[in-house]
Parts: C-alpha cells; structure tokens; sequence
C-alpha cells in the first residue's frame, strides 16, 4: 500500500519521467499484489490495478512490462468476472430471478470473452423463462 502511494506520487510530480512506464506498470502491480485471494472479499483494488494496466497499454504499446501488465489484467478482470457469476447464482438459487438476469447481462456485457459467456447465457435463458412464468 505504501509502495502504490509512493508510485502515485511520483508519478504526479513527475509525469515526463523516463521511467514512467515503470512507475505505471508498479503502479497496477501494488493494486494487484492487494487482491485477496478469493472473490468473496472486497475486489475494489482489481478496478485500480485495471485501469493502471490499461494506461499502460493505451501509453506504452511497446513496453517491456506490457505482457505481463495484460496477464495481470486478465487475471484482475477474470476474478471480478467470477464474482459477478457467483452473485447471480445466488440470486437464481433464491428464486429472485430479475436480479440474477441483469447479473447475467452485466457479466455478458463487461466481461466477455473470459471463459464466462455460456454459463451466463444459459442463467439468462433460465432467468427469463422463469420471469414469463411468475
């Protein structure tokens, strides 16, 4: 936590720094490094590391660091992926079927692509036959 401060203020100081890409890609490492390790926990520090990571991307396209900046990326987005499918599986367990469909949606939405999208499309088509059913 220290070390993600002393990154951000660096890099506030010194934003044309030679070193900033290191400084970034720190940056979402400190972020990363603060993930618990199940998604039953806070996962607000996977957004932070997200948002660094792809600051990295979007400014550094050639950097040593940017392979492993995606990788961690990927992981950050994985793990609030699973948190989201985790949640409307709860709701449709408890029957509340509106809650766990817009869940579903979101997932499909904000995170396809990451090995999610048929377990979400199936809670959809569950979701809405029993929503016409009520």
């Amino acid at each position: 936590m220290e070390a993600q401060a002393s990154y951000q203020i660096f890099r506030e100081l010194h934003p044309k720094h030679s070193q900033i890409e290191y400084v970034i890609f720190r940056t979402g490492l400190s972020y990363y490094n603060q993930l618990p390790e199940t998604i039953d926990r806070d996962l607000s520090q996977a957004n932070k590391a997200i948002a660094q990571f792809a600051d990295l991307e979007k400014n550094f396209p050639t950097s040593k660091y940017l392979k492993e900046a995606q990788e961690k990326k990927t992981a950050s987005l994985k793990m609030l992926a699973e948190k989201e499918i985790y949640i409307a599986d709860f709701y449709l367990k408890k029957q509340s079927y509106l809650s766990a469909l817009k869940r579903y949606e979101g997932l499909l939405k904000n995170y396809p692509g990451l090995g999610f999208d048929e377990r979400a499309k199936e809670g959809i088509l569950v979701s809405q036959r029993n929503i016409k059913n009520d």
